[in-house]
């Protein structure tokens, strides 16, 4: 299914279904973008991509994986990776992502090294260490956490609440669908119509009103979807969002 999300984007790209498959093609040739799986059948994920950047130390690394936490991602961090994106994630962010990395030069190369269930590839993305604490007037969002506290007190947020604020600060800055955001909370899986999403934006944000926050963290805009305000007390997009109230 990768796969052939990739071609639709128009990436070029191979398919490796084990590491030493990917050892293999990544020897003959260099790849600007490697997306690896944490459980390959035959070899860790993390070592494999330290093996592959002795090949190729231009490689940029993006993790997919069912596995998420704190420890896990600072452990990919460490060994160097560009991204960290926990199944089920919206593919729309993993292409910008590639192509950002990539500088948006398609003809080169992404190698896709997964495992051998990788029908169920998809999670949010964070791009760096430095993006997963993000703080808004006086609410602090932990991406990685996931976790949401107003003046230093947690706020209690359900399932789909903490995946829709991933999916859309995840866009760092981008619009993101009502569909991006289904996809990024359900994965594959038969999702309600496009519009609970904005039911979940509101109750996140009466929640976090209740909770004493000063400013509202999403914006949205008309007709395409929600952007986070990145920018304190700035909206993203000025020309074409309405940045509802904290009121649902």
């Amino acid at each position: 299914m990768l796969g052939r999300i990739l071609s639709r984007a128009g990436l070029d790209h191979d398919t490796a279904f084990d590491a030493e498959h990917a050892r293999l093609m990544s020897s003959r040739e260099p790849y600007s973008v490697a997306l690896i799986d944490l459980f390959l059948p035959d070899q860790d994920g993390l070592a494999l991509i330290s093996e592959l950047r002795s090949l190729n130390s231009k490689t940029r690394f993006i993790i997919i994986s069912a596995l998420d936490g704190p420890e896990m991602r600072d452990k990919a961090y460490a060994v160097g990776v560009s991204g960290y994106f926990v199944k089920p994630f919206a593919y729309s962010l993993l292409i910008d992502k590639i192509k950002h990395l990539m500088d948006d030069d398609t003809s080169i190369k992404a190698a896709v090294e997964v495992s051998l269930d990788d029908n169920t590839a998809g999670g949010e993305l964070t791009a760096t260490s430095a993006d997963r604490d993000i703080s808004i007037g006086n609410t602090r969002i932990d991406l990685a956490a996931p976790s949401v506290c107003v003046s230093g007190r947690p706020v209690d947020l359900t399932k789909s609440e903490l995946r829709t604020l991933r999916a859309i600060f995840g866009g760092h800055g981008k619009v993101i669908s009502r569909e991006d955001i289904l996809r990024a909370i359900y994965g594959d899986h038969e999702a309600p119509e496009p519009k609970i999403v904005d039911v979940f934006v509101a109750k996140l944000r009466a929640k976090l009103r209740q909770a004493g926050a000063d400013r509202d963290p999403v914006s949205t805009v008309r007709g395409r979807g929600y952007v986070a305000n990145l920018a304190s007390g700035s909206r993203s997009d000025d020309s074409a969002s309405d940045t509802l109230p904290l009121d649902p």
